[in-house]
């Protein structure tokens, strides 16, 4: 609790970050003020107030002193983490990206063979997998924390996991992939909503700039002919699908941040995968047994497929992705989602030989130019 005084050293310290004046100015003259009083029994009979910080006494002015001292070197801490994002907050946004980019061809290439909510299950029970091990390397355990604590985290798991990759699989059946890569770009702008409203992060200019700019870029490398090539009417279920599930995602970004303080990326990201993994199940074997279908006719192609949504796509990647939201603001974290459809068509020309065009080139340097300006912001 803070006493008259120490109210009084925190509202002139307030008055003076407004006014951008120095706190070592401040220290200074107290440790001044300070020697005076240790040396002059008189001033100390009749002190005097100064700078408005109440009645100097020597033992006071120690306590103020460290005071200042410690919010000095707090704020000095604080401006500096929310300038620049660290470097390896930005190697795992990208590995993470890459790795969801590499998600649209494993999920195409195992759909063919395994229906939609089996392979999310399996994808889920896979990556949960992954979580234990790693948990049990490291010799972490989730604490618990309540039925409150749980709902929220089933709440989490809903968003993140579960339904989130359910809808999306599900679209993907029914849309092309130019329909999912445009409503992709919508993620990073619900994310900048829903921390505005729900984290009160404010979406200054540089930040709105950035999302335009990358934006722009998105569209710049999708082409002329694949803009002319999007049809709602034609693939308007999975259109749908696809954009509720980004959606959902962008949610899961905000709210998982504050779990996220509490538990850990670790924790909070293999607890969701997990809670997933278990609701996702009795679905799954309704969806088998309706379409008489059996794990043992999954080819080797499909088995490696799942294999890598499980252990980079679900596991690696959105433990990165959750580091690196410990960094920073949700905001810029979510902005990086920008750069998937360039990788997306990297990807496709290095493994099926697709031509890649100067709209590729020029509008890749206008996304990643979207995400320095929102970073910046």
């Amino acid at each position: 609790m803070l006493n008259g005084d120490d109210g009084a050293v925190l509202k002139t310290m307030n008055s003076y970050a407004v006014h951008h004046c120095k706190y070592e100015d401040i220290i200074i003259k107290l440790e001044m003020k300070k020697k005076e009083l240790d040396f002059n029994p008189k001033s100390r009979r009749r002190p005097q107030p100064m700078m408005g910080l109440g009645k100097a006494s020597s033992t006071r002015l120690t306590k103020k002193l460290a005071f200042l001292a410690n919010f000095h070197e707090v704020l000095a801490i604080n401006t500096s983490q929310k300038s620049i994002m660290p470097l390896p907050a930005r190697a795992a946004l990208f590995t993470a990206c890459f790795f969801w980019a590499a998600s649209f061809i494993a999920t195409k290439k195992a759909l063919p063979v395994v229906p939609p909510v089996t392979l999310v299950a399996l994808r889920l029970l896979i990556s949960s997998l992954c979580f234990m091990a790693w948990l049990f390397v490291r010799r972490e355990k989730i604490r618990w924390g309540g039925m409150g604590w749980l709902g929220r985290l089933f709440l989490l798991s809903l968003f993140g996991t579960g339904l989130h990759y359910g809808t999306q699989t599900i679209g993907l059946e029914y849309t092309t992939a130019s329909n999912a890569s445009l409503y992709a770009v919508t993620g990073p702008i619900s994310i900048a909503i829903i921390a505005a409203l729900f984290l009160g992060e404010k979406i200054s200019r540089k930040k709105a700039l950035g999302i335009g700019c990358a934006l722009i870029g998105v569209l710049v490398v999708m082409g002329i002919d694949t803009l002319k090539e999007f049809d709602l009417k034609g693939h308007m279920l999975g259109d749908l699908l696809v954009f509720i599930s980004i959606f959902m995602w962008g949610i899961f970004s905000v709210l998982g941040k504050n779990e996220t303080r509490r538990m850990g990326a670790l924790g909070l990201t293999a607890a969701v995968t997990f809670i997933g993994a278990l609701y996702m199940i009795p679905p799954a074997l309704i969806e088998m047994q309706s379409k008489a279908f059996s794990l043992a006719t999954i080819t080797f192609d499909a088995w490696t497929a799942i294999a890598f949504l499980g252990v980079t796509c679900s596991f690696l990647a959105t433990l990165l992705y959750f580091y690196a939201l410990e960094k920073t603001e949700a905001q810029k974290v979510g902005v990086y989602l920008y750069t998937i459809p360039p990788m997306t068509y990297i990807i496709a020309w290095i493994f099926l030989k697709e031509a890649v065009g100067l709209n590729l080139f020029f509008g890749s340097l206008i996304v990643f130019a979207g995400v320095y300006f929102t970073e910046k912001g």
